[in-house]
This record gives structure tokens, C-alpha cells and sequence, in this order.
């Protein structure tokens, strides 16, 4: 009994935060081996129980195991405060996680600055006035948006 209580078999943390429901340990190290043994142990207990709750707790473990979980606290004034800043959370959240699912579309008219490279390299401007209307209108909406940047620029620099 006394052999579980050595500092080796506790590995080490930065901060420790303890409560009478949870214990959270920040900066924590240890062996990578054990880490793996202990990972493949939770791993095969999982695939063999058929509880569904003691799955999903295996899987929580597992997932912090390999450093894929957090806990995010949100704090507020009001209850209102609070729901709105976890929401704004969340958004962030699902917005991260749909980006590294499916990958980064540019944005900011990229995608029109594109076209007008190549409209402006094809003689199709000359044949074709469906494509010269969309090429001036396409200049027209870059003026646009390099204005809308000085002018954001300009707001930030004298505040």
C-alpha cells in the first residue's frame, strides 16, 4: 500500500485546482510510455463494455488523455451577460472546428480579384457584354472595399 504513495507514480503539474466535485490539473507531466500504456488499457476497456455510460466516460478520458478536451469558464455580470458570451463561445467554437473539417475558404474578395486577373487576361471583355458588366462592376466593389480599409485604418489610429 505504501509503494502507491511515491512522488514518481504522481508525475508533477504547474497548478493545481481542486473543489469538492473536480479536480483540474494545469501543466501536468509525466511519462509518455505510462501515457501510452494507460491509454491502450482505457482504449480496450472501452471496445469491451457495453455500458454506454462507462463508454462515454472512458471516451472523456481518452479524448483528455490525448490533450483533444478543455474546459472553457465564461463569466459575466449578468445571466444575460453570460449566456451571450457563451454563445459568442460557441460560434468561435463551431467556426474553428468547420474550418479544420472542411479547410479555409478566402474571404474579402479574393475570389473576385481572382476573376479579374483572368478576365483581364482573356479577350472575352471584348466579345462579351455580360462579362464586361461583371468586370466593372467587380472594380467597382474593390474600390469599395480598399476605401472601407483606409478608412477602418484611419478610425484605429486616432482613437
Amino acid at each position: 500500500m505504501n509503494d502507491l504513495l511515491f512522488e514518481e507514480k504522481f508525475g508533477a503539474c504547474r497548478r493545481l485546482k481542486a473543489d469538492e466535485v473536480e479536480t483540474i490539473l494545469i501543466g501536468a507531466k509525466g511519462d509518455p510510455s505510462q501515457i501510452e500504456d494507460l491509454y491502450g488499457k482505457l482504449e480496450h476497456m472501452s471496445r469491451n463494455e457495453s455500458h454506454p455510460g462507462y463508454q462515454h466516460y472512458y471516451k472523456d478520458r481518452l479524448s483528455r488523455l490525448q490533450g483533444k478536451a478543455c474546459t472553457i469558464y465564461v463569466g459575466g455580470i449578468t445571466p444575460v451577460e453570460v449566456t451571450e458570451n457563451r454563445d459568442k463561445i460557441v460560434d468561435a467554437l463551431n467556426s474553428c472546428q468547420t474550418a479544420m473539417e472542411f479547410g479555409i475558404l478566402p474571404g474579402g474578395g479574393t475570389a473576385f480579384i481572382h476573376a479579374l486577373t483572368v478576365l483581364e487576361d482573356s479577350n472575352v471583355m471584348k466579345l462579351d457584354v455580360g462579362a464586361n458588366i461583371f468586370y466593372q462592376s467587380v472594380i467597382v466593389r474593390q474600390i469599395f472595399l480598399k476605401f472601407r480599409a483606409q478608412l477602418n485604418a484611419f478610425l484605429r489610429t486616432r482613437k
